[in-house]
């Protein structure tokens, strides 16, 4: 009997020691002087499933949320016939233009003729638009170039004239 008593002693005294609280760095709630995790971790991060940076684990947006942009090309160059303008993002072919926009250019929802790069991440991107004749893809002039940066929600447009 007395060994049994002594068991539930130590186990009492073991049990009463251990502070339980929340034993992840990374919660928002970390308690240092927690020895055991009772399952009280709160995280602070983005809680939008449709953004690029959802967690899952978050119970409270901090509002780091970030969201595709896109970034829409139009010309205003006069082209030579048997000519094009070609575009390049980050040095890969997006597409081209036959023709010129005619009309204004104010906004990404212009009426005039238009590259869209979808879907991206905020950063900073460089672009090129060559003129070259038709059916060729080296050689020919570079007629615009640039970089451009894009933040979260933003749509941008470029015009090459």
């Amino acid at each position: 009997m007395r060994d049994i008593l002594l068991i539930l002693f130590a186990l009492a005294v073991l049990t009463s020691s251990c502070n339980k609280g929340c034993t992840d760095f990374s919660a928002s709630n970390y308690d240092d002087t927690a020895t055991s995790d009772d399952g009280s971790c709160e995280y602070l991060g983005c809680t939008d499933p449709e953004a690029s940076n959802y967690w899952s684990r978050a119970k409270e947006d901090n509002g780091s949320c970030l969201y595709a942009s896109d970034v829409y090309f139009f010309n205003k160059l006069d082209i030579q016939e048997g000519f094009q303008i070609e575009v390049y993002w980050e040095d890969e072919f997006v597409g081209g233009f036959f023709d010129p926009c005619n009309g204004g250019v104010s906004g990404c929802e212009s009426g005039c003729p238009s590259i869209d790069i979808l879907n991206l991440q905020p950063g900073t991107y460089s672009y090129e638009a060559f003129e070259r004749p038709v059916g060729t893809t080296v050689g020919g002039d570079l007629v615009f170039s640039g970089t451009v940066s894009i933040g979260a929600t933003q749509c941008r447009f470029i015009v090459i004239e």
